[in-house]
């Protein structure tokens, strides 16, 4: 993953770099593609690295954590994202759960950021609360049968080709 980013990113800076008189609108193209890949770079390293923070032992004491409110967090921060498909977030319950309250924010962020992404235009995000258990469901495609047993693997994507379209990283469930 991250060696095809640095591949994109270092062939369109050379082009730009190689013609100094190329017309903006496509020197705007290019530096668009260049962000991109930079963003997509930043998610697989975030992801590494939550990944390698979950794997070693933690330090610190678990305390209750309020679901709804940090839904409603997350919900806020996800808002743009949702606007730009006209989705629309409805958090509902209550849950507290004994945990780290940056893991569950996370998690939080990974569900509803992915069911906004993979979710339909126009459609909803629902999170449901209830004592210790948390559903977010959406209205989007989901997952056909035969991929449901790997989504938890690092790595796996049920469709690679659109989740780098997307920006999907494949280790955000994992």
């Amino acid at each position: 993953e991250l060696k095809s980013s640095l591949t994109s990113i270092q062939g369109f800076a050379e082009m730009i770099s190689e013609e100094p008189d190329m017309p903006l609108p496509q020197r705007q193209e290019y530096l668009s593609y260049i962000l991109m890949e930079c963003r997509r770079m930043q998610n697989v390293i975030n992801d590494i690295l939550m990944l390698e923070r979950q794997e070693r032992p933690s330090g610190q004491e678990e305390a209750p954590v309020d679901l709804r409110q940090a839904a409603l967090q997350v919900a806020a921060l996800l808002k743009p994202q949702a606007a730009h498909k006209n989705i629309s977030i409805q958090v509902e319950g209550e849950a507290s759960v004994p945990a780290q309250e940056a893991d569950m924010r996370e998690l939080l962020r990974n569900l509803m950021s992915n069911a906004i992404r993979y979710g339909k235009e126009g459609g909803w995000v629902q999170v449901e609360l209830a004592g210790r258990r948390l559903s977010v469901r959406d209205n989007g495609r989901g997952i056909a049968p035969e991929h449901q047993s790997r989504v938890f693997e690092k790595f796996y994507r049920v469709d690679a080709a659109r989740d780098r379209l997307e920006g999907g990283t494949g280790l955000g469930l994992a």
